[in-house]
């Protein structure tokens, strides 16, 4: 039995990219627009580095994630301990050294947004 025009005309269509008679321009747009999306940002530079408060909003982001996995974690490590176990306590001190990293990230964030709301203020005056 022959086969259809129509079935011909799909199966035809369907097969893999034929130089010689030209490739369809929709599908190689997508492909080329699929490839830049996968590999521009590992070539293209990834920008002007970051400024101070960039930075600084960065390491407090760091520091407050580091405590708060640390806090979370306390409770299952001194659960079967000893009060006066000293691994409850280094425990104790690690979240604690942590927690003060953090105030001291966030400090250091308001002392450069506080230098930037007076370096504006003076611009605007």
């Amino acid at each position: 039995m022959g086969e259809v025009p129509l079935v011909r005309q799909v199966r035809e269509e369907r097969t893999y990219a034929d130089f010689a008679r030209g490739v369809r321009w929709r599908k190689l747009v997508a492909a080329g627009i699929l490839a830049a999306g996968v590999f521009a940002p590992a070539v293209l530079p990834q920008g002007a580095p970051a400024g101070p408060a960039a930075s600084a909003r960065e390491t407090a982001a760091k520091r407050a994630a580091e405590w708060e996995a640390l806090a979370k974690g306390l409770d299952a490590k001194i659960a079967r301990l000893l009060p006066c176990d000293p691994r409850a306590k280094s425990a104790i001190e690690e979240v604690s050294h942590a927690s003060e990293a953090r105030l001291a990230a966030l400090g250091e964030v308001l002392k450069i947004a506080l230098a930037q709301a007076n370096a504006d203020t003076e611009r605007v005056r």
